[in-house]
């Protein structure tokens, strides 16, 4: 086929860079109807491999740009990713304005030639406030892209993913173009010939006869008029594959975009008379945009078409089964009930110590209402958790350990677990607090993971990790084995810190800070720590069973198999060194905090190294991460070194000669 002049294309390239015709439609004056945002939030878009609901595209859509899921305008409406989206496709002039493009540094703005102005150091953009600086942005992240990972600076980063954001930002609002703008004919001879007597075309009903114009268009190579034309037709193009929202005909499993259908018309391929019926409802859906009402009616009406068209492409049923998981933010929700919990247990240690929280005083009744209260609380953050979890194994059919966001979840879930049961044990508080903390931090950490990510957490797997035997197995065990490790390192912390307190303190006899509180600390630690060996042991050795299933080889020193047998030693090391008294209280804390060293090394240090079967590829964000929480983590290491020497003066000084040392203060 022959292509538009190559003068035409270079300039229509050109103009991607300039405002959108669409930032012309009236503005949006009233909220949209509840119905009409859960239709269009069950609508199927397919992306990264799998069918899910438009309310998943929306939600990371928005999270990549806003860094959260829901956006604030300037006049005080809060929108969910869902309204979002909405206008963005249907009023984009009010889009256009939306400062919902979060920019962490003035300096990247400085950078890209435009004002700080009175923005703060870290704020947010609309793309009419940055669309001066549109050329030189794009110029800077080829630029950037070029650049090795490792070699960027934070600010070179930050300026990249700006690159890549904006034109996220400007598909979406160009999206529905070939519905919206009409193709005009006056002054273009090809189309005044071809629809005599019009000045405004439907772009459909140009493409439909693009192969005509084409022809004609070729005789007039130099003609300046078809520039025009050119430009809305890659606009449109391009624009239009920022969604698969097009279900496949029959035969197929594939959905498309309407860049895709307007790309095949342009190039000449046939396209399905069912997949045309679907963009010409969206052509109709824009046209009522002055009609709220109309309009939304329009977008229920084509959310049950598509559900009926789906029928045999997907699972309807796992599409609105996602809908209402989001929608119920079980993760969250369970983050607010470990941190509740944990501020209920921090005023049950104030209020009665550590001692047995059933016994009789005079607040007897107020230190069991608390007990019940932060039992209550756990056990329910616990349950969303669960309740999450389960979920997600069944939209996607795998085990809970297929990403690293889904190890944590899955991780923090087990060591709750191990963590009730000892307090069911035990009911001293002390184990219901180290799990109120674990919840809380590890749900932090997951949400954090999430918003670094801003992708999609149920992503279809790679081909070496389809298979859910071994992810059941190997994958299971490894991560607790990881889990385990953290924890104990968690508890070791609380050890280390509560003997810094004893310093300057009189230890009491009993309850907080009393022998039996670090005796109770000390078993829980070594306790983590076996159960951290036997699972790293043996999921360890599977891990090479499979490695040699998939590459026929038991054993390849790959960076994640050494990592994962330096924790497995570590565990060995430790448990030789207590069981033959090379370290008692304190040095077993020391070495639990260095094993959550390894354990980040192994899970998550290896993957920044860009080598490896197992690399998942340098991220600066996490590589900062990962420098401070070592940076963190040694000090702890040498605070908990001066704790231990200064504890063993203080025992061999004359105040307290011939008196018994608190606790065990020999590393």
């Amino acid at each position: 086929m022959t292509a538009l002049p190559s003068r035409v294309v270079a300039f229509a390239t050109l103009c991607a860079l300039s405002v959108p015709a669409a930032a012309q439609q009236r503005e949006r004056t009233v909220t949209w109807p509840k119905e009409v945002c859960d239709a269009a939030a069950r609508l199927p878009v397919q992306q990264g491999g799998r069918v899910k609901p438009l309310h998943t595209f929306a939600g990371f859509q928005l999270l990549r740009l806003n860094g959260k899921r829901t956006f604030t305008t300037a006049w005080g409406e809060r929108l969910t990713p869902i309204e979002w989206l909405l206008d963005c496709w249907f009023f984009p002039k009010q889009a256009w304005d939306y400062q919902c493009i979060v920019v962490d540094d003035v300096r990247v703005i400085e950078a890209i030639g435009l004002p700080g102005g009175a923005k703060k150091r870290r704020d947010r953009y609309s793309l009419r406030e940055l669309e001066p600086a549109f050329s030189k942005l794009g110029e800077l992240g080829k630029k950037l892209e070029e650049k090795d990972p490792k070699r960027r600076t934070t600010l070179d980063s930050q300026i990249f993913n700006l690159s890549q954001v904006v034109p996220q930002m400007r598909y979406a609002l160009g999206f529905l173009r070939f519905a919206r703008d009409p193709v005009v004919t006056t002054g273009v001879k090809p189309l005044a010939e071809m629809f005599p007597g019009r000045e405004k075309v439907p772009f459909l009903e140009f493409m439909g006869r693009f192969a005509e114009f084409r022809t004609r268009a070729e005789k007039l190579e130099s003609d300046e008029s078809l520039r025009p034309v050119a430009e809305l037709l890659y606009f449109a193009k391009d624009f239009g594959r920022y969604a698969a929202v097009i279900p496949p005909p029959a035969g197929s499993e594939v959905f498309s975009s309407p860049g895709d259908i307007l790309h095949a018309m342009w190039t000449g391929v046939p396209v399905h008379q069912e997949q045309m019926r679907w963009m010409h409802r969206f052509e109709e859906l824009v046209g009522k945009t002055q009609d709220l009402e109309g309009l939304g009616a329009g977008l229920v009406a084509l959310q049950k078409d598509l559900r009926e068209a789906g029928t045999g492409h997907f699972d309807y049923g796992k599409v609105d089964m996602e809908v209402r998981f989001y929608q119920a933010d079980w993760f969250y929700k369970a983050l607010y009930l470990f941190l509740f919990g944990f501020l209920v247990c921090a005023f049950l240690w104030f209020l009665s110590g550590l001692g047995n929280v059933t016994r009789g005083g005079a607040r007897r009744m107020l230190r069991l209402a608390s007990y019940g209260t932060a039992i209550t609380l756990v056990v329910g953050g616990e349950a969303l958790l669960i309740i999450g979890i389960v979920i997600r194994c069944i939209l996607r059919g795998r085990p809970p350990v297929t990403t690293p966001y889904e190890v944590v979840l899955f991780c923090v879930a087990v060591v709750l677990l191990i963590a009730l049961f000892i307090e069911f044990l035990r009911r001293n508080v002390l184990a219901l607090s180290l799990a109120a903390t674990t919840g809380a931090l590890g749900m932090a950490v997951a949400a954090w993971h999430e918003e670094a990510e801003g992708a999609d957490t149920m992503a279809p797997l790679v081909a070496v990790l389809d298979t859910n035997f071994w992810l059941s197995t190997h994958v299971t065990m490894v991560s607790l084995g990881y889990g385990a490790g953290v924890f104990a390192a968690l508890i070791a912390h609380l050890y280390i810190f509560s003997k810094v307190l004893t310093l300057f303190r009189t230890p009491p006899s009993s309850g907080w800070l009393s022998r039996q509180y670090f005796s109770d600390l000390t078993r829980i630690t070594y306790g983590v720590l076996c159960f951290g060996l036997a699972f790293s042991t043996v999921g360890t050795i599977l891990g090479g069973v499979w490695a040699n299933d998939s590459w026929g080889r038991f054993w390849g020193w790959d960076p994640k198999e050494n990592g994962a047998l330096m924790l497995v030693l570590m565990y060995l090391a430790i448990a030789h060194a207590r069981m033959g008294g090379y370290v008692r209280e304190f040095g077993l804390a020391l070495c639990s905090v260095i094993t959550g060293i390894v354990v980040m090394w192994a899970f998550w240090g290896v993957n920044l190294l860009s080598i490896g079967l197992h690399s998942y590829g340098f991220d600066e964000t996490k590589a900062a991460a990962w420098w401070w929480y070592r940076c963190v983590e040694w000090s702890v290491v040498g605070l908990g070194l001066i704790t231990c020497w200064l504890h063993r003066a203080k025992a061999r000084s004359p105040v307290s000669a011939g008196a018994p040392a608190l606790g065990e203060s020999t590393a």
